[in-house]
């Protein structure tokens, strides 16, 4: 959210002479309230990383955001070496006015006594559209009294262009990804694949190996980001064992061939636990097979969320996949 400058102080024009510039007020146009309180506090600040504790957001979040403060002002407010950061002329010159933009103009705006929903900021999630069916409500049940949420169904290249486009805020995925310098990872679970059937054919609950062959098993099929992946793939068996029925692309897909079929199925577990719980599907083990899970990653902007807000995400979502 930016602000209009002009508009809250009420003045055409503000400036001092700095080295062989001048500073207006204007250039402040670009910044966000943020910014402006950034800026305000840093005279006050001791180190990046007290101050970054104290706002519960990472310290490389405040310094690139500070690189891009002085990227829009044109100028070093900080003079940075290795013993530690210092505020320059300019800079004090620059904490000057925010502090004194925000005490005569903007605690007192109609921008800070506007309702409360108008100030959520806004959350662009995609992930596999089974994640987003099934964890969707961890993220509404930590972020929505704060953020207003957009969901997108995404495949994985679809991910690393919205990211590369800074279109996306967070992501879910089967591996630990280095998004670039303004992302990180949190492990949050395991995911669990299970066969299952519907539970009006009589279909063994326990199979042996050899008999897996007797069931057409339907193959649910998706990209991960390098080649096309099957369900089965995961299943560790001979292939000779495998018997396919339908093709099917997603696990939705594989779900409702079930419901209305003598057709096995293997798909994550989170998918069906609807029907799963309602008994329309019922669970099948192979003797001697081990159960595979996928570990399951929570990706995020570090500039969006902050670290109490990444808690709250990241322990709703591991109860989908504890």
């Amino acid at each position: 959210m930016t602000i209009d400058v002009m508009k809250l102080t009420g003045v055409n024009l503000w400036f001092t002479q700095m080295g062989n510039r001048r500073l207006k007020l204007s250039d402040f146009e670009d910044l966000s309230i943020k910014d402006i309180r950034i800026l305000a506090d840093l005279p006050k600040i001791s180190s990046i990383r007290s101050y970054a504790r104290s706002k519960d957001v990472s310290a490389a979040s405040i310094s690139k955001r500070l690189k891009v403060i002085e990227a829009k002002l044109n100028l070093e407010i900080l003079d940075r070496s290795t013993v530690g950061v210092s505020i320059t002329s300019k800079g004090k010159t620059v904490t000057n006015w925010a502090r004194s933009l925000l005490k005569n103009s903007i605690e007192n705006s109609e921008l800070f006594n506007a309702p409360r929903e108008n100030l959520k900021m806004e959350l662009t999630i995609g992930t596999r559209g089974f994640l987003n069916i099934s964890v969707s409500s961890a993220f509404i049940y930590a972020l929505g009294e704060t953020h207003t949420l957009k969901f997108i169904d995404l495949s994985p290249d679809d991910t690393f262009q919205l990211v590369r486009n800074k279109k996306l805020d967070i992501t879910i995925s089967f591996q630990s990804h280095k998004y670039g310098e303004d992302w990180q990872s949190t492990y949050v679970g395991k995911m669990e694949w299970v066969i299952l059937k519907n539970h009006q054919y009589k279909t063994p609950h326990i199979i042996k190996l050899e008999d897996l062959k007797n069931y057409p098993l339907v193959q649910a099929t998706y990209w991960d980001g390098t080649s096309v992946i099957s369900g089965e793939d995961f299943l560790d068996v001979p292939k000779l064992y495998k018997s396919f029925g339908h093709g099917v692309q997603t696990a939705q897909t594989a779900i409702s061939v079930a419901l209305n079929s003598n057709q096995l199925i293997y798909v994550p577990k989170i998918c069906a636990q609807k029907e799963i719980e309602s008994g329309d599907l019922d669970i099948v083990k192979i003797q001697g097979h081990q159960d595979f899970f996928n570990d399951i990653y929570l990706h995020y902007n570090i500039d969006k969320l902050k670290n109490n807000e990444v808690k709250r995400v990241q322990e709703e979502i591991s109860k989908f996949f504890d």
